[in-house]
């Protein structure tokens, strides 16, 4: 976290360049405090982007913009904290006038008579339709003669109209549609807490509909608009279990059963499963569970393979939450292919001590996972053998998942030493010695692995671990001099520091002379000099070299201030 003092030390030098550039250029256009350290601020860019600062005292807690740059820190950002400290020094710099708070819309409010407040939104409604839309919404519940269905979707329309590039919402359009959206779904909430259920049911049906289409004409990478999908599932939710009508909760049963036989609810995001699961407490309020697995028998019908096994688990659980046991078990029988299915089984065997029918369900599975190509199944499932193989004292089974296990994907020290212990000393030596060896010969036997990835890198990756916990410090030592580099000395150095202080400082310091002549803003600067200073604390007898090296690159790099500072910091390391 930074200060509006010092962010221009704690973010990367060009960004502050940029950022610098664009507020002495008056990009920040707009800039407001709209209560105690919450600010909003608009920057000119390749287009207008919204952001959103919270200050406390003259930290900066918490910030956001709407560009699309990857990182946290953006030139807007920078910009904004510039405009901030300068508009923040004004303001002291101003003597203070009495009563010069700024009105506050509850104390205006008390200050304006019915009749001026009567004729001001006369007035307003007049000149802005969005307005007066928005206000005859608002008091949909004093004038029957309102189609407010209707008028929702106009409002949507307008809304995307205002933001769309013909017909298609860009990244930053579409979170700001997706903030507008919102602004409608919280009416549809106000409406179900004042028990007016058929209009939220109302808001909620236009909503969802109007969504669906824009979806498949915007770019939602930041999932603006896919959290209002959620919000209107809620907003489903919370009429499915309300005091409302059942009439009304059979209208949104039926409504959502329509829809979803859309399969894009399906295919953008999990959208279909979140409204499917409104369903089930509307069938069971009207005492129709039926009416559910009916929903489900015509989705299934024309899902995919992964939907479908997505809704054959879900009606195996509803059978199961109400009761109907045989057709559990028919259920459950016919979809023995489906992992959830099959795991849900051996949990119910391996609760019994079953591990026999444990086994036999577990070795069935894991070909069929292997062919949906479920790697993660396939792993948890080897890893209940596993299990099942230490409450049945099966060496050979423990032998051979906790060696696939240690060293599966990238090496892990609970499995090694799971493997190891079921050996003998004697045992062990000889097993070690085959592991080294097979490892070695694997390695140099594989032909080219790329650019990142030498022989000499994969061989250390492989046996450096090993080496380190068997305390093979010799071993170690030569498998790292060979084509170093700072990952690989930075891992073995707290084991070989006090061993070998003069050999690692030789290594270091040639990569630490590179790394000095590439590096090009304070935060590297700064890593640099962590790394610099870690060097010096776990090898005394680097120090001396450490900080002539550290003098070297201040003396060649006099124009960078934020480098000398930096290198200072290792000066001072005794």
């Amino acid at each position: 976290m930074f200060t509006l003092d010092n962010f221009s030390e704690k973010i990367t030098e060009k960004i502050v360049e940029r950022g610098s550039d664009y507020f002495l250029n008056g990009a920040v256009t707009y800039l407001e405090e709209d209560e105690d350290g919450q600010w909003e601020a608009e920057v000119d860019g390749s287009e207008t982007y919204h952001l959103d600062i919270t200050l406390k005292g003259r930290t900066v807690e918490s910030y956001y913009c709407d560009c699309p740059y990857d990182d946290d820190d953006c030139k807007h950002i920078v910009a904004v904290l510039y405009e901030m400290r300068q508009r923040i020094k004004e303001r002291k710099s101003q003597p203070a006038a009495k009563n010069s708070k700024k009105l506050t819309l509850a104390s205006l409010l008390d200050k304006i008579d019915l009749s001026e407040l009567r004729g001001f939104v006369t007035e307003y409604a007049a000149s802005d339709k969005t307005f007066r839309q928005k206000l005859e919404l608002h008091f949909a519940d004093k004038d029957d003669r309102i189609d407010v269905g209707q008028k929702y979707s106009e409002l949507i329309a307008k809304i995307v109209r205002t933001h769309a590039d013909r017909g298609y919402l860009g990244y930053s359009e579409s979170r700001k549609v997706a903030k507008e959206l919102d602004k409608i779904v919280e009416m549809g909430y106000q409406y179900a807490s004042n028990d007016n259920y058929k209009d939220a049911l109302t808001v909620a049906q236009v909503l969802l509909v109007e969504l669906m289409d824009l979806c498949k004409e915007s770019d939602d990478s930041a999932g603006d608009l896919g959290g209002t999908f959620f919000g209107i599932s809620e907003l489903m939710d919370t009429l499915a279990t309300s005091d409302a009508s059942l009439e009304l909760k059979e209208e949104l049963l039926e409504f959502l059963a329509k829809e979803l036989q859309n399969q894009d609810y399906f295919n953008y995001g999990d959208y279909g499963y979140d409204l499917l699961a409104v369903i089930p407490p509307i069938a069971l309020a009207l005492g129709e569970p039926d009416m559910y697995l009916t929903v489900l028998d015509r989705l299934e019908k024309k899902a995919d393979n992964f939907l479908l096994q997505q809704l054959k688990t879900s009606r195996i659980d509803f059978l199961r939450s109400i009761g109907r046991t045989e057709e559990v078990n028919q259920a459950v029988e016919a979809s023995m292919d489906i992992p959830q299915v099959r795991q849900g089984v051996v949990d119910e065997a391996l609760r019994q001590k079953d591990y026999r029918k444990a086994k036999a369900l577990l070795g069935e599975g894991i070909p069929i996972a292997e062919r949906l190509n479920h790697p993660g199944t396939v792993h948890d499932w080897e890893k209940q053998l596993l299990s099942i193989a230490e409450l049945e004292k099966d060496t050979p089974q423990i032998r051979h998942f906790a060696k696939k296990f240690a060293f599966d994907r990238q090496f892990n020290l609970n499995y090694y030493q799971k493997w190891r212990s079921t050996f003998s000393a004697t045992e062990w030596e000889e097993e070690r010695k085959d592991l080294i060896k097979k490892k070695t010969k694997e390695i140099k036997d594989t032909p080219n692995r790329g650019f990142w990835s030498s022989p000499q890198k994969v061989l250390f990756s492989a046996l450096s671990p090993i080496f380190i916990e068997e305390k093979l410090w010799p071993r170690l030592f030569e498998l790292v001099q060979k084509d170093p580099d700072f990952d690989m000395l930075n891992n073995v150095r707290p084991y070989l520091a006090k061993l070998y202080p003069e050999e690692l400082t030789a290594l270091y310091l040639p990569l630490l002379q590179e790394w000095g002549g590439r590096v090009y803003d304070r935060p590297a600067y700064h890593s640099l000099a962590t790394q610099m200073i870690a060097i010096k604390k776990d090898i005394p007898l680097a120090a001396e070299a450490i900080d002539l090296l550290a003098m070297s690159l201040k003396e060649n790099n006099p124009r960078r201030p934020a480098m000398k500072e930096e290198l200072n910091a290792v000066l001072r390391v005794q």
